[in-house]
């Protein structure tokens, strides 16, 4: 599973990206033999013929660097992917949480430091009881578990931004640091997401596009289940049209979703669904529902495979 990539250019550095070069090492290290087509990882899943071996490439959020950076990539070693879009970008809209992401990357020196800035702002707001009360070594191991890559900071900010405040809330703290900070939106989502042209040419290189979602909502089980079915019909229409392609996969944004979800995927076609980590509760126990419940291992546990030198047979 990949999200972020920098180039030394207009796709800059941020926490958790990766380089073409380091992209190239993942490759190198998984093997390229053992990274099958979209195609036939689909095939493979309907006939029940997935291996331990097989392995795939997915790619979440509609980001321009993953285009620009990995595709070329990719391109050298004859391998497609899977690019799971929401599409909301698509038609205008910007997407807050990867201008917030871009922010906090780019305009402090460490990550702590926006850390810092903003636990102190929720620590004067109506939210800090919430926030005492949820916060705990409990809740902060079992985001650390999810994705072992994460500081005890992140987990925080996590719990925070998806537990303890409202989305509204959230925009409202990011806005208003922004704000203070003198920067305009325009300038963080500039060259951040793709363009339908993008999707056009994935597609005639042999590449599958899947969904995401509409708009990315951070934690979609507790939307109510026609804002779910909105979220994921809209998305399909979106890619459908675009494409003129069938689409039977999808990632769950963020990793979150629950029967109702999982309802809805089956009904508009979707086979194959992913999650976000290894760290599986799946929502059903039948075989169908678990194709929409496989795991996922994140490229930065990978990057820490390469540097301990584990072997890759257990990947």
């Amino acid at each position: 599973m990949f999200h972020h990539l920098h180039d030394g250019g207009r796709h800059l550095r941020g926490q958790g990206s990766i380089s073409a070069e380091e992209f190239r090492q993942i490759i190198q290290y998984i093997g390229p033999e053992r990274i099958i087509t979209p195609y036939e990882w689909l095939g493979r899943l309907s006939s029940h013929q997935l291996k331990n071996e097989d392995i795939c490439l997915t790619f979440d959020d509609s980001l321009l660097c993953q285009f620009e950076v990995a595709l070329p990539v990719m391109e050298e070693y004859g391998i497609q992917a899977f690019w799971f879009i929401y599409s909301s970008v698509f038609e205008g809209f910007r997407s807050k949480f990867e201008m917030y992401r871009r922010f906090r990357c780019s305009y402090f020196d460490e990550i702590n430091e926006f850390y810092e800035l903003f636990f102190e702002k929720v620590d004067k707001s109506p939210f800090s009881n919430k926030a005492l009360t949820l916060i705990n070594e409990r809740s902060l191991n079992k985001v650390i578990s999810a994705a072992p890559f994460y500081s005890t900071e992140d987990a925080k900010f996590r719990i925070i931004r998806d537990q303890v405040l409202t989305p509204r809330s959230f925009e409202g703290f990011m806005d208003q640091i922004i704000q203070d900070y003198g920067i305009e939106e325009e300038d963080l989502g500039r060259h951040m997401w793709m363009t339908n042209e993008n999707l056009l040419e994935l597609r005639h290189l042999g590449h599958v596009i899947g969904l995401h979602s509409y708009s990315h909502p951070m934690v979609m089980a507790t939307l109510p289940y026609q804002d779910q079915w909105n979220e994921y019909r809209r998305n399909l229409h979106h890619i459908q049209k675009v494409c003129e392609s069938e689409v039977l996969s999808m990632a769950h944004p963020a990793d979150s979703y629950n029967h109702e979800t999982l309802e809805i995927l089956r009904k508009l076609g979707i086979i194959c669904g992913f999650r976000a980590n290894n760290y599986f509760t799946p929502q059903s126990s039948d075989y169908e529902s678990n194709n929409l419940e496989l795991n996922r291992e994140d490229h930065a546990n990978i990057l820490q495979m390469i540097t301990s030198g584990s072997q890759k047979g257990g990947m």
